[in-house]
């Protein structure tokens, strides 16, 4: 009976291990520094953009370049697998971007509260 008890805990502790090493790879989630380019698609019509992201010492930084200017991203974490943006326009208005990596793919909602709501679509470009 105690070796079948030994091995039942050794399995519940790999069974463990296993969880959160998954959990933190989750965490990590897919690479976001590089350029990205592609539309946001609002409730006020669509709009081209591109991205260049930098990630440095857990820190996500960078602008985003469409027609009205440029916006400086501030600050981008990783949240639940889920990227968050913050951007800020020349003017000082503020907004978010979230959304998921997929291989070269970035998709997610645009935030830009009063001025535009709706979601963006963006393909790695370097």
């Amino acid at each position: 009976m105690r070796g079948r008890g030994q091995r039942g805990m050794a399995i519940t502790v790999l069974v463990l291990v296993l969880v959160v090493a998954g959990r933190a790879k989750e965490q990590q989630g897919a690479p976001i520094a590089g350029k990205w380019s592609g539309l946001v698609t609002t409730d006020i019509g669509q709009m081209h953009i591109e991205v260049t992201l930098a990630q440095k010492d857990g820190k996500v930084t960078g602008q985003i370049v469409n027609p009205h200017g440029t916006f400086k991203i501030s600050q981008g974490k990783l949240v639940e697998g889920v990227w968050r943006l913050d951007f800020e326009s020349e003017e000082g208005a503020t907004g978010q971007m979230n959304g998921k990596v997929t291989g070269d793919n970035f998709a997610g909602d645009w935030d830009f509260h009063p001025m535009a709501v709706g979601t963006f679509a963006l393909k790695r470009v370097v």
